[in-house]
């Protein structure tokens, strides 16, 4: 069995969902196919990537130093077992929160409605 992420990093991972929906975190991709993401602070930085570049689990998170090696990570599915971890929602929530950021998605769809219905008032 997968060991559960534990409960600081949980509420971390949690707050970054939080942030990121509210427009108030960024995230860029960071690989060409888009199925990697980083976040990046003065303390640190986060990174939430699909392992096998296909968008889908097994995610993994992890905690980067200023200096980029990492500290930390997780993962939402273990290969050898066969199954999901018990936070694996948590981690496949902030892999959409951070693809919608660092896509731009949600400006995307705001322009899209713009040119779609420009005379429809939200």
């Amino acid at each position: 069995m997968i060991d559960t992420i534990p409960a600081d990093v949980q509420r971390l991972i949690r707050a970054l969902i939080t942030q990121t929906e509210r427009g108030r975190l960024e995230w860029q991709p960071i690989d060409e196919q888009a199925t990697g993401f980083l976040h990046t602070s003065k303390s640190g930085s986060v990174s939430i990537i699909s392992e096998d570049q296909d968008g889908e689990h097994p995610f993994v998170f992890s905690l980067l130093t200023p200096e980029g090696v990492r500290a930390d990570s997780w993962t939402s599915f273990d290969k050898n077992q066969g199954e999901h971890s018990p936070d694996a929602p948590l981690l496949e929530s902030l892999y959409s929160m951070a693809k919608r950021s660092a896509l731009g998605a949600t400006s995307l769809v705001a322009d899209l409605l713009d040119e779609i219905e420009p005379d429809i008032p939200y």
